[in-house]
């Protein structure tokens, strides 16, 4: 893999990382449903999920979706208006030169793919075009991840309590002091959508 080193002309728009777990595929699809084909980033999903279900989540977002959803295969290059969704054991990473890779677990990785790993690789890839996204799940998975998309200059996002299926992972994240906006599920598009207009982010 490539040392990962914010390059200008490698990261012409955004890339976004969204982690989610128990309830992710449901926040996912609303999510994914309410932006626009034209939307000018990448994103990049970890749904923890058994490998056996993965294919049918795809599939399933593509089509509620306007945006192009693929399963993440590496050496792939990012472009805007697609969603790159995480294969089952194993962790989806970005390289320097704007394309997916792929790691196999070790035997002592809890979490495969891990959306800790994917927050740390967008920080040290794109720096402040850098987003990160942590919706339902259990436990605490990307809440360390957040914690470098931030010191990156990147923009975080947390799924609220009341629209979550389990808190765990936004409450883990938002604990990290590390996100800059708290949102009820419907709303985190239409702050996406703001984002990408207002051009933060890409001082």
């Amino acid at each position: 893999r490539e040392a990962g080193s914010f390059t200008e002309a490698a990261f012409a728009f955004p890339v976004i990382g969204i982690a989610a777990s128990t309830g992710g595929p449901k926040a996912l699809a609303s999510l994914l449903s309410a932006l626009p084909p034209d939307f000018p980033a990448s994103i990049l999903v970890v749904q923890h999920i058994g490998g056996e279900f993965s294919a049918g989540l795809v599939a399933w977002l593509d089509k509620v979706s306007p945006l192009l959803v693929r399963n993440a295969v590496g050496g792939v290059k990012l472009q805007p208006g697609y969603v790159y969704v995480a294969q089952a054991g194993k962790h989806l990473l970005l390289n320097s030169d704007c394309t997916l890779y792929l790691e196999q677990k070790s035997p002592l990785e809890m979490y495969a793919p891990s959306c800790d790993k994917l927050f740390i690789s967008l920080a040290e890839s794109c720096a402040q075009r850098s987003i990160g996204i942590v919706l339902s799940g259990m436990g605490c998975d990307g809440a360390q991840g957040i914690i470098a998309v931030k010191r990156a200059r990147g923009f975080t996002i947390a799924q609220d309590e009341t629209t979550s299926v389990i808190f765990g992972m936004p409450k883990s994240a938002i604990e990290t002091h590390c996100i800059d906006q708290v949102l009820p599920l419907e709303q985190i598009a239409p702050a996406l959508i703001g984002y990408m207009q207002t051009g933060k982010g890409w001082k």
